[in-house]
């Protein structure tokens, strides 16, 4: 019984992780959309 136990919270600190570095992969993804739209702008107004 103690052994089940263990076992769920390995599952809930695993899905916990996935989540944060899907939460991680998002903002790289939305900083490199900001950085893309900046090096934009800045061509343009050479």
């Amino acid at each position: 019984m103690q052994q089940d136990s263990a076992k769920l919270s390995d599952d809930s600190a695993t899905v916990e992780t996935a989540k944060g570095v899907k939460r991680e992969e998002k903002s790289a993804q939305e900083q490199e959309k900001a950085d893309g739209e900046k090096l934009k702008k800045d061509e343009k107004k050479k």
